[in-house]
């Protein structure tokens, strides 16, 4: 077995290998061309690294290390190493696994985390003996959008409009010369609010969040929905379709604490499964934590179905 760098010949291999684990959340696109877009657009700030590891001129496991824009440390990192189940138990996730931890060496780091799903939890004992633990659990929910009957929650934008509160989009709001700043100061609000796997929720710099929010190729300023009272920014709910045209995704949603109790998330959702209908996208996917009650109760009113629990888990080296 030998692990080498990746390379670009590499791609069909590590996006069969992601395929074939069945991984619903975090969602990825399923081809290679992608990948490769994601790759291209990665801010270099974050020293993404990927390996393979190669048995008989195939490849058989990959492993990643990066930081993450939106929990930027010099030394955190998220990692990553995925070997098909045919492969196991033959030491190539030790392998991938030792290569990573001499790379990031130089980095000195002090937090490092992974995810893992429960229809792939065999995989948590193997971080467990290294040192992780889980320290965060979400629920990852899919709904058929053809399914879905909008017809009991008609009225709920309509008297969110007698209060004066209006749903729209990012694109809508471009004539607003203020916009991407106040949408970025609400998200920064709401990721203080909103139950989070992070202990701290440390600022990132507006810069950032305009490149991970506005500038990434795959966003759409038409699903990004914004909720508005007169001219400030209260809620809002952030979308995108994913690469292959078949799912709507979801991210962060959230309202200002002052704003709730007034079915502000429940019709950001409807209006989300009216989007997916409007753009032909069956499936709606997104997550929230376990511990979220208020978001858990209106995908059990909507009918999201559940799928295998997302676990981060984190190793702390220290110094």
């Amino acid at each position: 077995m030998n692990i080498r760098t990746f390379t670009n010949a590499d791609y069909d291999s590590i996006v069969e290998i992601r395929n074939g684990l069945n991984i619903v959340w975090p969602a990825w696109p399923r081809d290679p061309a992608a990948w490769r877009e994601i790759d291209r657009n990665r801010d270099p700030k974050c020293a993404f690294q990927r390996w393979v590891a190669e048995e008989d001129g195939k490849v058989v496991g990959a492993a990643s290390r990066g930081r993450r824009l939106d929990d930027y440390h010099p030394q955190k990192f998220y990692i990553n190493i995925e070997v098909p189940a045919a492969c196991r138990n033959h030491g190539i996730g030790t392998a991938l696994y030792d290569r990573l931890m001499e790379d990031i060496q130089p980095f000195e780091p002090r937090v490092l985390r992974t995810d893992i799903l429960e229809n792939q939890i065999q995989s948590y004992p193997f971080m467990q003996k290294r040192g992780f633990k889980e320290v965060w659990r979400e629920t990852p929910v899919h709904l058929d959008v053809a399914g879905f009957d909008p017809t009991p929650y008609a009225g709920i934008e309509a008297k969110l409009h007698t209060e004066g509160i209006t749903i729209t989009s990012m694109h809508a709001l471009e004539g607003d010369p203020q916009r991407d700043r106040k949408a970025y100061e609400l998200y920064i609000a709401l990721c203080r609010d909103v139950p989070s796997e992070y202990e701290e929720f440390t600022v990132f710099p507006y810069e950032d969040w305009v490149k991970m929010c506005l500038q990434d190729p795959s966003t759409d300023l038409d699903a990004f929905f914004i909720v508005t009272q007169g001219d400030r920014y209260i809620a809002l709910h952030e979308l995108g379709p994913d690469s292959q045209g078949k799912e709507l995704l979801g991210s962060l949603m959230g309202t200002l604490p002052e704003f709730r109790g007034r079915q502000i998330g429940l019709a950001l959702m409807v209006r989300a499964i009216t989007f997916a209908k409007e753009r032909n996208l069956p499936v709606f996917k997104t997550c929230t934590a376990v511990t979220n009650k208020p978001m858990q109760s209106i995908f059990n009113r909507l009918g999201f179905g559940r799928d295998p629990e997302w676990l981060q888990c984190q190793k702390d080296i220290e110094g």
